[in-house]
């Protein structure tokens, strides 16, 4: 172990630095929708309303980026850290939910889209109707039915390598490298990213020419929230996707790593994974049932803290 890591010292595709920024981006991800969550609710039961889409969605966002840090979280120990603890059931739902978890948070960000869109053309109340009548464990199960489509079928051909050190695909498919490529190209940028961000762009420009038009200001708040969550998603992931093709393309043509892609694949990375830090921040400053404090206020309330406990001292 301590060779690899000295082969490895150099590499930046295997870059103990771009392992830790993703890791504190991911924990200050999980923090910001713990505190994200809890004012929303708070604000939920101060004005005695029902929770529409957008506060439901946000809940399942929060608990599938949970699930989707999982298998980054172990890619980076791998990558960075040559941290390695692999069995057959661990591979199986590492490509389970590394495939399909991608496919169900872009499906959150689409029914987000089309929300902003019958809210736009019928009205708030008729888009929340509707997102009633078909329930919320309907809506659910769906996103499962999507997690197993795209998940399922990796995690049933990978196995555990003889060694322990890593996943493979089973052996007795004698897959090539194009056909992995192949594979990886459909399920990783294509179907998740670009596909669905070439189909939103006409929804997202006709919304937003739209939006001065709304007359109803709470109702244009919450549009201007769901479009700016779902541009950002789009926009944060094409670098990433499109880097992802460039790589799978340098695979192809050699075996040896480039440098460059490997820096960009990590920069790319990082930014991809910071729309999940993004996103609460943005459901928080955009709410208006939520009301912060101004920063005099908390200015004041350390200050009483401080002279309180210099005082004790």
């Amino acid at each position: 172990m301590e060779d690899a890591a000295g082969e490895q010292a150099g590499d930046p595709c295997h870059s103990y630095t771009w392992s830790i920024l993703f890791c504190i981006v991911m924990t200050l991800a999980l923090l910001a929708w713990a505190v994200a969550l809890a004012l929303v609710y708070r604000a939920q039961r101060r004005s005695c309303s029902s929770a529409g889409w957008v506060e439901r969605a946000s809940v399942i966002l929060a608990v599938a980026s949970l699930a989707q840090f999982g298998p980054m979280l172990a890619s980076s120990l791998h990558s960075g850290h040559n941290v390695y603890s692999y069995s057959q059931t661990g591979c199986k739902l590492l490509f389970y939910t590394e495939y399909g978890m991608r496919h169900v948070i872009t499906s959150l960000v689409v029914s987000l889209l089309a929300w902003a869109y019958w809210v736009t053309h019928h009205g708030l109340d008729s888009a929340e109707g509707l997102v009633r009548r078909l329930g919320t464990g309907y809506i659910i199960l769906g996103l499962a039915l999507v997690q197993g489509l795209f998940g399922m079928v990796p995690a049933m051909y990978v196995d555990l390598a003889p060694d322990r050190q890593s996943c493979i695909w089973t052996p007795s498919m004698w897959l090539t490298l194009s056909h992995v490529v192949s594979m990886e190209v459909i399920l990783r940028p294509i179907t998740p990213y670009l596909i669905p961000g070439l189909l939103a762009t006409p929804v997202i420009v006709h919304l937003a020419r739209a939006l001065p038009s709304v007359e109803q200001e709470k109702r244009k708040e919450k549009l201007k929230t769901v479009l700016a969550i779902v541009t950002s998603y789009f926009l944060l992931n094409l670098p990433y996707a499109v880097n992802l093709l460039a790589e799978y393309g340098v695979q192809l043509k050699t075996e040896n790593s480039f440098a460059t892609i490997c820096n960009l694949k990590w920069f790319f990375f990082l930014i991809h994974q910071s729309w999940f830090l993004l996103t609460p921040l943005l459901l928080v400053l955009r709410e208006p049932s939520i009301e912060l404090p101004s920063p005099s206020i908390l200015i004041g309330k350390l200050k009483r803290v401080y002279e309180d406990k210099a005082r004790l001292i």
